[in-house]
């Protein structure tokens, strides 16, 4: 059976060129994409706010974790950073 659909699979060659998506399919994807864009820059506005709170009140009571809240802001600014280059890095490694 497995031997079957492999020889079947070889024996149509190549495939000629790529199949064009359907009008419908690719709006509803755009649609989606842009839904989760939001959804991303919601979240990220909401951490970045939490993050500045925590600083916030450590800096009001002891001063105690401000380094190392320091710390997980600079990491999720260069998550940040790298996401929004992410074109441009994958680009890099494609050539």
């Amino acid at each position: 059976m497995l031997i079957d659909v492999a020889v079947l699979v070889l024996a149509q060659g190549p495939p000629t060129g790529p199949v064009p998506i359907d009008g419908a399919a690719w709006g509803a994807f755009v649609s989606v994409a842009g839904m989760v864009k939001w959804v991303c820059i919601v979240v990220v506005l909401a951490g970045l706010m939490t993050i500045g709170t925590l600083l916030m009140v450590d800096n009001r009571l002891t001063d105690q974790y401000g380094t190392s809240i320091q710390a997980i802001l600079i990491k999720v600014v260069a998550g940040l950073l790298l996401v929004a280059l992410a074109a441009q890095v994958a680009e890099l490694f494609a050539s």
